[in-house]
């Protein structure tokens, strides 16, 4: 099985990292300008949240996505070390396809559930416990 990436694929790639990098370089002086002290923590305090939420992937992203490429480049059967190809005009098993999809759906069904539990949880007392010395903990406890 091969696959091949050109340049364009190396472009996007390198275009998708540096606008993930500077998008938070670029919100920054909004934010500091938009929001006072106490706002600014609690963004800060969300951001903190959202990246460890971001950690119950497990590198499952990885993994998915590259079952699923090998999908597209015609495996015919995905094993634990390796792949059967069987066509070598890599036509797509829809089959394997679907089952990929569905198996990522559960994996990111189950990782949603405990995510929400934990910031239903943990996360609410969190939030309002740092969030008591402002003034209006209303409105960031309604964001």
């Amino acid at each position: 099985m091969n696959i091949y990436i050109t340049k364009k694929d190396i472009i996007w790639n390198y275009a998708s990292r540096i606008f993930q990098i500077s998008s938070g370089i670029f919100l920054l002086p909004i934010i500091l300008k938009a929001l006072n002290s106490d706002e600014l923590a609690i963004w800060y305090v969300f951001l903190s949240v959202t990246a460890l939420i971001n950690l119950l992937d497990f590198g499952f992203q990885q993994t998915i996505l590259r079952n699923i490429s090998y999908v597209f480049s015609g495996a015919d059967k995905l094993l634990p070390e390796g792949i059967k190809k069987q066509d070598p005009n890599n036509i797509i098993n829809y089959n394997l396809l679907y089952s990929v999809i569905q198996t990522a759906r559960k994996i990111y069904g189950r990782i949603s559930i405990i995510a929400f539990m934990i910031l239903c949880t943990v996360g609410l007392w969190y939030v309002i416990d740092i969030s008591v010395v402002i003034i209006n903990q209303k409105e960031i406890l309604r964001s």
